[in-house]
């Protein structure tokens, strides 16, 4: 019996009796509608076919849903609608600064990042600055330079006991609501990597200014509190620490 080139669809020989003509068209007609079927699997607006396993037979893959992009599946075996991972940050704690020191502790383990804000802090006229330590650590463990707003680098070190930028700001009452520091740790919650981090912050005193920072947490150790300590023996009388986590 002949047969067609790509598909094998079955013909009619040069031999066959002319009586035989109808049922021969009826069954090229059935297998040129199942191949036709078989190659355009869709059903719906925005379906969409892609090779299967088997020869000249396609799979429909539906249409997704508003957002989603198309991806490869884990097993590089096919293609698959997904929803783009975003990040997200939420609000992990928020604490007044009182006292000398103030502690954040039991900071989850289930983010990316932390993000720490202080706010408004102030404290009586004094030259100092605010200590940050992760897990309290006070050995020479954080490597800093700090660039303020001059265009100065005011500390360089790969051994610095702590955290603080700028150093010896005075004069930070309650009225200088512009008071404000960021810091972001980054990879927090590992225990085999170092944790760098950055900072920036504006001080509006009679000793106003600004500052960028940037750094590491030279331990291995998961960050799971934070210390704000004042370095001088002084209170603070205001201001607020919100710690946030990305994931």
């Amino acid at each position: 019996m002949a047969t067609t080139t790509n598909y094998s669809w079955t013909t009619p020989d040069d031999t066959a009796l002319v009586k035989d003509g109808a049922a021969a068209i009826r069954s090229l007609g059935t297998a040129i509608d199942t191949t036709t079927k078989n190659l355009n699997p869709e059903t719906t607006l925005g379906d969409l076919a892609y090779r299967s396993s088997t020869a000249n037979v396609k799979t429909r893959l539906g249409l997704g849903t508003a957002g989603q992009v198309l991806q490869v599946n884990s097993g590089a075996t096919a293609p698959e609608w997904a929803t783009l991972s975003t990040s997200s940050i939420t609000t992990i704690s928020t604490t007044s600064l009182s006292n000398r020191q103030t502690d954040l502790t039991s900071i989850p383990q289930t983010y990316t990042d932390l993000i720490l804000v202080i706010a408004g802090a102030s404290w009586p006229t004094f030259s100092t600055s605010i200590d940050i330590r992760p897990n309290g650590s006070t050995t020479l463990s954080h490597s800093v330079k700090i660039l303020n707003n001059n265009g100065t680098v005011s500390t360089s070190a790969d051994s610095n006991t702590v955290i603080n930028a700028p150093a010896n700001v005075t004069n930070m009452a309650a009225s200088n609501a512009n008071n404000i520091q960021y810091y972001i740790f980054k990879n927090y919650a590992s225990t085999t990597m170092y944790k760098p981090f950055e900072g920036y912050g504006y001080f509006e005193t009679s000793n106003s200014a600004s500052f960028l920072l940037a750094g590491g947490f030279k331990s291995t150790s998961a960050i799971s509190s934070i210390t704000l300590y004042l370095g001088q023996n002084v209170t603070y009388s205001a201001g607020s620490a919100i710690l946030y986590g990305v994931k």
